[in-house]
């Protein structure tokens, strides 16, 4: 192995991809045919977010070596960060055709499944990745993660001991315990890994964003609103798509039984306007509490800037939309005093 490429792997995997892809470009002036340098360069591009310079790496790698599975486990790799999920499982399995017996495919397969929320499809290959490498952490992690989702929280949480024993110091294992106790309703100990795994890699977005939602599971009305939105996806679309509909059919049916009868007619409304303001709360929810999180200190770093720039936007919103309701209810009352 090469000084440079020794330095850019090392690099990668200490989180320094800007580095990492520097060293790999100081090694290819050098040895522009050397495929594990290409691969590593792609590799870094690709944690840097250049997705085209990457996926043009990649190309050139696979032009140079087309049967390396590594070529293929590369473009499945990118084409898995820009959310190109069948591409990737395609480019996944020519990596097995070449390769029956590799790990990494299986976890590049299972995380497209896992993106897609297809967590039957996902547990069956991480499976297939541990029967080739039995400690291999990500398959460990993305079996995990796919238990938990499938309502098999001992199984998850298994898992996730397993993994966490094997690898301590690694970020995604403690984001993904993070995730599989978010899953059974512990939000502080979900707080509590997706700290570490900050600590770790302070640039793990997965772990930023389990970070606010427990800090937002805090906050009882999140709490509730959230382990509704975790029952319904863990069930199947058709599943979903039924149980909103008799939700809304069976709220519609009690609000005008109770409209008809005149002692009961004031409950009718407080119900329609409970209602109302939960279906609200499910399209506005997380921006409504990621905007009380601008004022928590803790809090208010893990948010993107995206998440911010959404909540302020939102409150904004809100803000004008109350002002103008304001304004046209006392247009109403001026012309109409009776209504005082």
């Amino acid at each position: 192995m090469s000084a440079h490429l020794a330095r850019a792997r090392a690099l990668l995997n200490t989180h320094r991809p800007a580095d990492a892809a520097q060293a790999a470009r100081e090694g290819l002036a050098q040895d522009p045919r050397n495929r594990q340098l290409l691969h590593t360069l792609s590799h870094a591009l690709a944690q840097l977010e250049q997705y085209d310079e990457a996926r043009s790496v990649a190309d050139d790698l696979l032009s140079l070596a087309p049967d390396w599975p590594d070529s293929h486990q590369i473009l499945s790799f990118i084409e898995l960060k820009t959310k190109h999920y069948s591409k990737a499982r395609q480019a996944a399995r020519a990596a097995l055709r070449l390769n029956s017996n590799l790990a990494a495919p299986y976890v590049n397969l299972a995380s497209a499944y896992a993106a897609e929320r297809k967590w039957g499809r996902c547990l069956r290959e991480a499976k297939e990745g541990l029967a080739r490498e039995p400690n291999n952490v990500s398959c460990i992690n993305l079996r995990a993660l796919a238990f938990s989702q499938l309502g098999c929280t001992q199984e998850g949480l298994s898992a996730s001991a397993s993994a966490l024993r094997l690898a301590p110091d690694n970020t995604r294992t403690h984001a993904t315990a993070g995730w599989v106790h978010a899953a059974k309703g512990d939000h502080e100990a979900a707080f509590r890994f997706f700290t570490d795994a900050l600590r770790l890699d302070p640039m793990n977005l997965n772990a930023r964003q389990g970070l606010v939602q427990s800090l937002k599971a805090r906050n009882p009305v999140y709490r509730s609103l959230l382990n509704y939105s975790l029952w319904m996806q863990r069930r199947s679309r058709c599943q979903r798509v039924f149980i909103s509909f008799a939700l809304f059919a069976a709220m519609n049916a009690l609000i005008r039984a109770l409209d008809q009868s005149p002692d009961l007619e004031p409950l009718g409304f407080v119900v329609g306007l409970l209602w109302f303001s939960f279906i609200i709360l499910l399209w506005t929810t997380n921006d409504v509490f990621n905007f009380l999180l601008l004022f928590n200190p803790q809090a208010r770093h893990a948010l993107t800037d995206k998440q911010r720039r959404r909540a302020l936007v939102f409150a904004a919103a809100f803000t004008l939309a109350i002002l103008l309701l304001l304004a046209l209810l006392g247009a109403a009352i001026l012309h109409h005093p009776s209504l005082a």
